[in-house]
């Protein structure tokens, strides 16, 4: 089941929503964040294929290990006072919330 999703938590390039999204590192007002699907966060890093990224947002980094980061960017997990958690300081519920998110659009 998926979870409910705002209508502004979508891709601000291709417009992707319902599914996990990625911000800047440095970036946590939401007036101020560039969301970025999995597609287009891959494009925009050229670091990993999009389809390399498993269900749970994380990919097989070439050291390997098991990373939720795609270049700059980090999982974008909203918080309720409208900013965005900082990457280590997302509570276990809403990590799992993030994570139970499709990283890739069902069509």
């Amino acid at each position: 089941m998926t979870p409910e999703v705002s209508p502004d938590y979508k891709c601000a390039r291709c417009g992707a929503h319902g599914v996990k999204l990625w911000r800047q590192s440095y970036v946590m007002f939401a007036s101020d964040v560039r969301l970025r699907c999995v597609n287009c966060a891959c494009g925009d890093s050229r670091t990993v294929a999009p389809a390399r990224v498993n269900d749970d947002g994380q990919y097989l980094t070439s050291g390997h290990d098991m990373s939720d980061q795609i270049g700059s960017l980090i999982p974008a997990v909203p918080h309720s006072d409208g900013s965005f958690w900082g990457y280590t300081s997302v509570p276990p519920d809403r990590v799992e919330w993030w994570r139970t998110l499709p990283t890739h659009e069902v069509p």
